[in-house]
């Protein structure tokens, strides 16, 4: 809270908008006027919300984003509606600067459209991403679109200190 204090324009450089696919499969960034998701608790859960890149993906020499350099983590949804306030998040971390460069808090019309937000955030910064993984709908999504080797297997220090489920 000091830094922002002390330079409320800290974040003046940060890029709101979305991603696309292009026929050949490039993701590029899109400006838009969307506004990212600023206060919690919501009316309902009719929040778009916008993705937030705090810093572009790093490159090699020849132009590809870093092997093994940004992870993700996701709070996914399972269903199209729901009666509750409950909205997706994904956090994408820079294993080299222990930063978030981009993330997303919202909900879109449709859960599929949710994951694949998620996906081209994941492609963009050739991210793996842990999930909440007793929701079944983000792992059969991404089985759908030939992308599981996005979603990371479960960590074993979990399953050695008993935390997960099987």
């Amino acid at each position: 809270m000091n830094e922002l204090d002390n330079n409320p324009s800290e974040f003046d450089d940060v890029y709101v908008g979305d991603l696309a696919i292009s026929k050949s499969g490039k993701i590029s960034w899109i400006a838009t006027n969307d506004k990212p998701l600023r206060e919690f608790p919501l009316k309902d859960n009719k929040a778009n919300g916008a993705i937030e890149i705090f810093k572009m993906p790093e490159k090699d020499k020849e132009g590809n984003v870093f092997n093994h350099r940004y992870i993700a983590g996701v709070d996914p949804i399972d269903d199209d509606a729901s009666g509750t306030v409950s909205l997706v998040s994904c956090f994408i971390l820079d294993l080299w600067t222990d930063k978030i460069v981009c993330e997303w808090t919202g909900r879109l019309d449709y859960a599929d459209d949710c994951y694949e937000r998620i996906r081209l955030m994941l492609l963009f910064y050739n991210a793996r991403c842990l999930y909440e993984n007793n929701k079944k709908g983000m792992f059969a999504y991404f089985s759908k679109m030939n992308c599981l080797y996005l979603l990371a297997d479960c960590p074993e220090y979990l399953r050695d200190k008993d935390m997960v489920k099987g």
